[in-house]
């Protein structure tokens, strides 16, 4: 045997020894070195020792141990670093050295996940449930496998499952909860992540998520708190600070909303999102220059970001800055030309520029791809309007009536357009409407007076006369102003 080869053993056993006297401080309990240092390599893989692991695991290689769980634990640390192909090929050795290892099997399974090979993926993890079926890790990993390709209801029920063989599984509870948020189950979703929170106080992830959920249920003081007891957990999320900045963008605290995002953004300095939460809360305080830089960051993160172009095109609008609006809009449109917001606000701007057969165009292309949207039909309804376009006017406005809206301007101009078209109780009905959800209002008021006066007028009514004078009444009893006195005069003599 060479001399080289003889000292590299040599090394290599007296490496062997001092670390298994290393080992045995941390287990105190005697071990064989095989077993010692399998053993080991799981302690630090556990505590998050990756490289210390590797080391562990090699030496595990280099005294020739033939078991699966060398190769199955070499095979997850090439996974966490991403090295898919590597980590495939480790866990089918663990395989060929045991055919009967479920483990081996579900961890195949996962990495065959991460590749996108879903129905390799599928079989091997029903090779692992059938040599352990009553495995609740074996159905938990499926579970997250059915998640990441969209299949929620196959993965609630592995999930489900799970839980049969281990009642307080809080992976199985968290994910459950993970697939109530993206199906937007919010409540179920909470009671989720409650279940985890009462077994593990200080579950960081489950923090994060229920204040999320209680941001997303309007519940901004509830979500406040638990997004705070999250970010004292060290190292917070890096979105944690975008979710505090929009919790305190909600309550109006612009002050503690902008000092998260000041803090948070060296962990999120690759993060497009970021930016532009930050920019749609300056926005929102009114500070459209530094919105827009943050939005133009977005995009310079990354170039090919829709929502950071639509966000800018936005905030020039609100700056009377049109062309540099329309810019971007165009670019927003170049990379995904199903936006409904991007046609909308070229509705809107178009519409200023009083190119009504333009606006109209852009603002159908936006009802074709969100057919409910409130503020589309009424900026459709005014460009009608404004084109004399009246029986398409009344059609836009009944349909934003429709789908909910509570527009004040909307009301008033569509009760004005039933007055031109001598349809005077529609547009009172409107208004009658908006009064029952409503504060009295100035202009609502003395529509109503008028519409009453006509009837009166008109129609020769005597209800409608009795309920102008009231409401003549009224207006001057709140102090408002009253715009009609010489129709109130006509109506009493």
């Amino acid at each position: 045997m060479p001399f080289k080869s003889l000292k590299k053993i040599i090394n290599t056993v007296n490496q062997i020894n001092k670390e298994i006297d290393g080992y045995k401080k941390i287990s105190k309990v005697p071990s064989l070195p095989s077993v010692a240092y399998l053993n080991w390599s799981v302690h630090c893989l556990v505590n998050g020792n990756v490289k210390a692991a590797t080391q562990k695991l090699k030496s595990c290689n280099e005294m020739g141990i033939k078991t699966p769980e060398v190769y199955i634990n070499l095979g997850t640390l090439k996974a966490q670093e991403g090295k898919f192909e590597e980590a495939r090929e480790l866990y089918v050795k663990a395989i060929k050295i045991d055919k009967k290892c479920a483990k081996a099997y579900c961890m195949l399974a996962n990495v065959l996940t991460d590749l996108g090979e879903w129905e390799k993926s599928e079989e091997e993890f029903k090779i692992a449930h059938d040599l352990e079926p009553q495995n609740p890790d074996i159905m938990l990993n499926w579970g997250i496998s059915l998640s990441k390709q969209k299949k929620y209801a196959k993965a609630q029920e592995k999930f489900n499952d799970s839980l049969k063989f281990h009642v307080i599984n809080v992976n199985s509870i968290y994910f459950l909860g993970l697939i109530d948020l993206e199906l937007k189950n919010f409540d179920d979703a909470e009671k989720r992540f409650l279940q985890v929170l009462n077994i593990m106080p200080q579950h960081i992830d489950a923090l994060y998520y229920i204040a999320y959920v209680y941001m997303q249920q309007q519940n901004f003081e509830k979500a406040l708190v638990n997004a705070k007891a999250a970010f004292e957990l060290a190292p917070p999320r890096r979105e944690l600070y975008m979710l505090l900045g929009e919790i305190y963008r909600n309550l109006d605290s612009e002050e503690n909303s902008i000092k998260f995002y000041e803090l948070g953004q060296e962990a999120n300095k690759n993060n497009f999102f970021f930016y532009i939460s930050w920019g749609l809360t300056l926005e929102k305080f009114n500070h459209f220059e530094q919105a827009k830089e943050k939005f133009t960051l977005s995009i310079e993160i990354d170039d090919k970001n829709e929502l950071g172009y639509c966000c800018l095109a936005n905030t020039c609008k609100n700056l009377q800055e049109d062309d540099l609006a329309l810019e971007n809009i165009f670019k927003a449109l170049k990379i995904n030309d199903k936006i409904d917001s991007a046609y909308f606000m070229l509705g809107e701007i178009y519409l200023k520029k009083q190119l009504y057969d333009d606006a109209i165009s852009n603002l159908k292309k936006a009802l074709e791809i969100s057919s409910k949207n409130v503020l589309t039909y009424e900026c459709l309804a005014k460009c009608y309007l404004s084109k004399g376009e009246y029986e398409n006017a009344q059609t836009a406005y009944n349909k934003a009536f429709e789908y909910g809206s509570h527009d004040l301007n909307t009301y008033l101009d569509y009760a004005n357009l039933m007055i031109d078209k001598k349809q005077y109780q529609k547009g009172l009905n409107k208004l009658n409407v908006l009064t029952e959800k409503n504060p009295p209002d100035e202009q609502v008021l003395n529509l109503k007076f008028y519409i009453n006066f006509l009837l009166a007028k008109e129609e020769n009514s005597n209800y409608n006369k009795e309920k102008a004078i009231e409401i003549a009444e009224e207006i001057l009893k709140l102090n408002l102003n009253f715009k009609y006195t010489e129709e109130l005069k006509a109506l009493k003599k």
